[in-house]
């Protein structure tokens, strides 16, 4: 295959996500790091609009379920036809066409993803080793993030955003790779604001957690 396709075998290995240990099956290879395998989508394929004007093929990044718009473009990814609904699945057989009803996606347009929800994804990107735009600004705006890797990072937008948006903490890997894009943008956005203005709004978090929660979420996450 790697014959057929130009590349050196190590590269074409690149694009599979192989288990990152073969005694758990739960964590695989992503980009040189070692991530969760629920933290990649299943359901739907979503693409941004004007990579595929310029290339035409899916991106491994499209397939984070914690990446919600395109790096270069700044532009939601689209799961869905915006002219008929239909989900973008990965068995569809021409990537830039809708199977619904054939609306070309190179022309298809997507709202403009804001800077708080950039900010927080951006920082994901970095901590993979993958190059975007507006990168540097990201990270300045996020910098008790550095020190996280990225599986624990992920986790740590996941844990917080999950228990603002009312889900139970612990469940949320379950629910990761089923939502939607939309859904995972509230996540990473609810997330956002409890890491901004580091330490200020996330010791806010913890004293609400400490008034409506019962059990060790302070004690838990007091050393992030």
């Amino acid at each position: 295959m790697a014959t057929s396709l130009e590349l050196q075998v190590k590269d074409l290995a690149g694009l599979f996500y192989w288990p990152a240990d073969k005694g758990n099956p739960n964590q695989i290879n992503f980009h040189g790091s070692t991530i969760r395998r629920q933290f990649i989508r299943t359901r739907q394929s979503p693409i941004c609009p004007e990579c595929l004007q310029s290339d035409p093929y899916t991106r491994a990044i499209w397939d984070l379920a914690l990446i919600t718009h395109c790096p270069h473009h700044g532009l939601e990814l689209l799961e869905v036809c915006p002219r008929c609904a239909t989900s973008n699945t990965r068995n569809r057989s021409d990537l830039g066409l809708c199977q619904g009803c054939g609306l070309d996606f190179r022309t298809a347009k997507s709202r403009k993803v804001p800077r708080n929800e950039l900010n927080i994804e951006n920082v994901i990107l970095n901590s993979l080793g993958i190059d975007c735009a507006g990168a540097k600004a990201s990270v300045m705006a996020f910098p008790n993030l550095l020190t996280l890797g990225p599986d624990e990072l992920m986790k740590t937008v996941l844990f917080l955003g999950s228990i603002q948006c009312g889900t139970k903490a612990g469940i949320g890997y379950h629910q990761c790779a089923r939502n939607s894009v939309s859904e995972m943008a509230a996540l990473i956005d609810k997330a956002s604001v409890v890491l901004a203005d580091w330490p200020n709004n996330f010791h806010n978090f913890l004293e609400e957690q400490r008034i409506t929660v019962s059990g060790g979420v302070v004690e838990n996450w007091t050393s992030l």
